[in-house]
């Protein structure tokens, strides 16, 4: 006599389908969660080593800039007479020493294309350079930059108002202290990460 065989019923093939289910969510949900640590680690590292090469120019820059010759905003106005701003480009006159210990001095440009995001840095001669789309001569620091402002921290006077004394700060143009600050941000895949920098330089006297 033939031995019937037991087929699946229908809880049994429900059940089934619902265990593969959690099994195939719980391998999507590994693997994305995985997905984006690595994702997150590779843009950190990036920005984080875009920002060091920024911060190290603006270090350098604190050590041998003794004034602000120029800054302008996005509409090519002069942020001068201003405390702070943000800022399409600045001009820096820095005082280094030869060989023959004479003082040589150079202008050094900082400017942001908002439109691609990136920032540029450099020497130029160039008279144009302030109000123009050139970037010639300069070198990109990075890419990945939403913002870039600069204020003035020099103390020049304290007001008193209602909730007590407040510090007023010097005009740009007047100001032996600045303090630069970027924002870097990237977008890839799973990730989107943002840094932000801030530095403050004295200028020498």
């Amino acid at each position: 006599m033939k031995k019937k065989v037991k087929g699946m019923t229908l809880i049994e093939v429900l059940i089934s389908i619902s265990i593969f289910t959690i099994i195939l969510s719980v391998i999507y949900l590994f693997s994305f969660s995985s997905n984006r640590i690595l994702s997150d680690a590779d843009v950190k590292e990036q920005l984080q080593s875009e920002g060091h090469k920024i911060e190290d120019k603006i270090t350098t820059l604190g050590m041998e800039t003794t004034n602000i010759i120029d800054i302008n905003d996005f509409h090519n106005n002069s942020l001068m007479s201003l405390k702070e701003g943000d800022v399409k480009a600045i001009k820096f006159n820095i005082a280094t020493i030869d060989s023959s210990d004479a003082i040589v001095h150079k202008e050094v440009i900082f400017k942001y294309d908002e439109g691609n995001k990136s920032i540029y840095y450099g020497e130029s001669t160039d008279p144009d350079i302030m109000t123009s789309n050139t970037i010639s001569g300069l070198t990109l620091l990075s890419s990945n930059v939403d913002s870039f402002q600069v204020k003035s921290t020099e103390v020049d006077k304290t007001v008193t108002t209602v909730t007590g004394t407040l510090p007023v700060v010097k005009d740009l143009k007047d100001t032996k202290s600045i303090e630069i600050i970027l924002t870097l941000s990237k977008k890839k895949g799973y990730s989107n990460i943002t840094r932000e920098i801030s530095t403050i330089i004295e200028f020498r006297n």
